[in-house]
């Protein structure tokens, strides 16, 4: 009796159960083989200059992003289907924000492009090359160690740039080109405006005697530090808005970076053709960890200009290689240059076609927060170390010795002196 009930049980429940199993995986392999996906970035446009990111998968998820001019970015997971020319977007839970491609046809042109229309607004999908972004950062980057070295070479070049120009475009060109843009922001005008001014100081500096009087060094010193609080402050806004605790790591990093500045006594023009403005006091270590926080606050706060914010860095870090001493005067020149270039061009340089676009990886943020958050301490660890085993406590005293500062204003060869100070 037994036998007969686990017998009809088995013909009754885990036959048909294990037959539906087995068919189930055939129809879905074979229907994974004959459909049509989409992959990888895609650049969305629309009339009113509203920018998405679409990035597709190949199991028929699609990541769509809403590119925000204030703040943050809106991100959406979505289903998609093509049909031959035809692509539709469901959504996956309840339609959301990003609603804009739903009951539309949405059809693939001869030229590659997906376009529709909505609201009387058109909309143009095309897929995202890396190769026109990779030769726009790389002239970016050309560009501006030319324009950092024309700076070195003529004062008058730096007048007419650092000060006729930027009027010109203040009063005709950035009313019209910022707005509805992401650097239509109080801090964008703030960092042009400083960088400018940090420019036309450094040269004053250079080719005056300002650099003999103590309060000059201090105002150089202060533009540096000026220009580093405003980061954190927008570091600060942001992640008590939003909540994300990068930004508290990072914006701690910056004060770190703040508070590590020394030896702004021995900023001086040296002797060579192009009277350089040097800071001998400051450290490559120093430097480096600079790069990582400001571009760890590139990543949290305005990631569209990621990548090119990263060439913007080394485009007066690789100076500093060269030439040591004169970090912070090409920092000057060469930010002077990029805020400029974005502010007139803003709505082109951020399109997502122009620019090469990082992976979409919260843990990336947070990993870059923490090392630019380690850095930051580990320079802190050595700069207050050597001020407490030299009793360098004076304000505005250096922490390096008198031969130290001498080799590096004596030579333009590299000197790794954070080796050294470890």
């Amino acid at each position: 009796m037994l036998k007969s009930i686990k017998k009809n049980w088995l013909n009754s429940v885990i036959k048909p159960f294990l037959f539906l199993i087995v068919l189930g995986t055939f129809v879905s392999v074979s229907y994974g083989q004959d459909r049509e996906y989409l992959e990888g970035f895609y650049a969305v446009t629309r009339s009113d200059n509203q920018i998405f990111i679409f990035n597709f998968n190949k199991d028929g998820t699609v990541l769509v992003t809403e590119k925000n001019s204030e703040d943050k970015d809106f991100k959406e997971l979505k289903k998609y289907e093509l049909s031959g020319n035809n692509l539709t977007l469901h959504p996956i839970w309840d339609p959301g924000r990003i609603d804009y491609f739903y009951d539309v046809s949405i059809t693939k042109k001869e030229d590659g492009l997906f376009t529709f229309s909505k609201a009387g607004l058109d909309y143009e999908i095309q897929k995202h090359s890396n190769w026109p972004a990779i030769m726009h950062t790389l002239f970016v980057l050309i560009a501006l160690l030319i324009f950092n070295h024309l700076c070195r070479w003529s004062k008058w070049f730096v007048w007419a740039t650092c000060i006729l120009l930027p009027l010109y475009l203040t009063i005709y060109v950035w009313p019209m080109t910022t707005v509805g843009t992401a650097v239509d922001t109080w801090f964008h005008v703030a960092k042009v405006w400083s960088a400018l001014a940090g420019s036309v100081f450094f040269t004053l500096v250079r080719f005056t005697k300002l650099n003999n009087y103590k309060w000059a060094k201090f105002i150089v010193a202060a533009i540096l530090v000026i220009n580093i609080a405003e980061a954190v402050l927008r570091d600060f806004e942001l992640g008590t808005g939003f909540g994300g605790i990068y930004h508290f790591l990072n914006g701690t990093a910056g004060i770190l970076s703040i508070i590590t500045l020394s030896g702004w006594l021995t900023i001086k023009a040296d002797n060579s053709r192009f009277k350089d403005m040097v800071w001998p006091d400051m450290t490559l270590l120093w430097i480096i960890a600079y790069d990582v926080w400001n571009w760890s606050y590139i990543c949290n706060c305005i990631p569209e200009h990621a990548v090119m914010g990263l060439i913007v860095l080394l485009s007066c870090t690789i100076p500093a290689f060269y030439k040591v001493g004169t970090w912070l005067q090409a920092r000057a020149y060469t930010l002077s240059a990029y805020m400029m270039y974005i502010m007139s061009g803003s709505r082109w340089i951020s399109h997502p076609l122009n620019n090469v676009l990082l992976p979409d990886n919260p843990t990336f943020i947070i990993i870059l927060a923490i090392t630019s958050l380690g850095l930051n301490v580990y320079n802190a660890y050595v700069h207050f170390g050597m001020m407490i085993r030299r009793k360098a406590w004076g304000f505005g005293q250096p922490v390096l010795t008198l031969a130290e500062q001498e080799a590096i204003v004596a030579t333009n060869k590299t000197f790794p002196h954070f080796i050294k100070l470890a």
